[in-house]
């Protein structure tokens, strides 16, 4: 059978968790002999990385519904970008861009909703309920985010789960303990329900029951998002043992400087990437526990707490300080090590591949 032509349409051009994914994807299935496009909205670190992965990448205006600035906006296109003409395949990659789905049912494209979302309240609902009825199959991060999909009405049959795959374990040299003191790392969206500021409320806590705790804040904001930027870095103003870095490419040189990862989200995350190149690089995740965080922090040997409960975030931190086996790091043969790896996502892809409906043919115009 020949190899298909598969486009990915995508509303963001960053390095954070769905376009670290998208990049997997698009390494492995090129190496499975697929053509690869890749439609982006803007200029970006990804676009270098997809294009030195053999995928073409194209840079055009999309509607991004995060994005919108009017609800006149939220309006589905009339037309499609000849990326996804062309293509065998058509992958959205993620629900910001579910608005293309009736363009793509009328060109009788053959469609993959890829999520990586959970959204609450009935608008929520109502967009995954229409993107995964104007989808053939859907693919999910997490059993957390197909249980959610279910939940919402979309048929449990057309979806498959696929975690993200894990990077290869190769633990960084531990950091040298230091009596009375630990150095965590927190990267991740400023947002306003990534956590930073809860890590920032808990880490004074923690530093009042005694521990030289040292705080490495890293991430950017969304366009329209500044003001939780400028929030966190009037709040850190005045305390000299919080760094903030800003947006980085690469974790892995910060979580050298650590003992542990932050991930004190507020909200019910899908997954979380981040846990697994906590992991990876030897080091012990902290998060709450919830949703998909709470399935990522059990498969990484992680330390979760309540969710946005901030003395039980710091008693988490305090007990990882205090404890000399935490601060060595997870085992290679945490449950991550088989349950996330490239073959497991690849064979998902191949259980969609099955889902999908034969090629359809379009009508000409005028005939019947």
């Amino acid at each position: 059978m020949q190899s298909p032509r598969i486009a990915f349409a995508h509303g963001s051009n960053d390095l954070y968790g769905a376009s670290r994914v998208l990049l997997q994807d698009v390494e492995g299935l090129i190496a499975l002999g697929c053509v690869v496009d890749v439609l982006l909205p803007e200029e970006g670190p990804l676009t270098a990385l997809l294009r030195d992965a053999g995928a073409s990448v194209a840079i055009k205006p999309l509607r991004v519904l995060r994005k919108v600035a009017h609800p006149t906006e939220l309006r589905p296109p009339l037309t499609l970008p000849a990326e996804l003409k062309r293509a065998d395949i058509v992958v959205v990659w993620t629900l910001a861009l579910a608005s293309y789905l009736p363009v793509l049912r009328l060109h009788r494209k053959r469609t993959v909703l890829s999520v990586h979302e959970i959204l609450d309240g009935s608008s929520g609902r109502v967009l995954i309920r229409g993107a995964s009825m104007l989808s053939d199959v859907q693919m999910a991060n997490s059993q957390t985010t197909r249980q959610w999909m279910v939940d919402q009405g979309c048929a449990p049959s057309s979806i498959v789960v696929a975690y993200p795959a894990r990077p290869d374990y190769d633990p960084l040299p531990p950091v040298s303990p230091t009596p009375g003191r630990l150095d965590v790392l927190l990267a991740g969206r400023v947002n306003g329900h990534k956590g930073h500021h809860e890590a920032v409320v808990a880490g004074r806590i923690v530093r009042e029951n005694g521990i030289d705790l040292r705080l490495q804040l890293l991430g950017g904001s969304f366009p329209g998002q500044e003001r939780y930027l400028e929030s966190l870095l009037a709040e850190i103003a005045d305390e000299p043992w919080v760094t903030f870095s800003g947006e980085v490419s690469d974790i892995r040189p910060y979580l050298a400087n650590a003992q542990a990862m932050l991930v004190p989200t507020t909200r019910p995350e899908p997954f979380g990437v981040v846990a697994l190149e906590a992991w990876a690089a030897g080091r012990r995740v902290i998060a709450s526990n919830e949703g998909g965080l709470a399935e990522a922090t059990r498969l990484v040997d992680g330390v979760a707490f309540v969710p946005r409960d901030v003395h039980d975030l710091a008693a988490a931190i305090e007990r990882v300080a205090r404890s000399t086996e935490l601060q060595v790091g997870p085992s290679a043969d945490a449950e991550v090590s088989t349950a996330c790896t490239t073959q497991a996502r690849q064979t998902a892809w191949f259980d969609l591949f099955e889902l999908l409906p034969p090629r359809r043919s379009r009508r000409h115009p005028g005939r019947r």
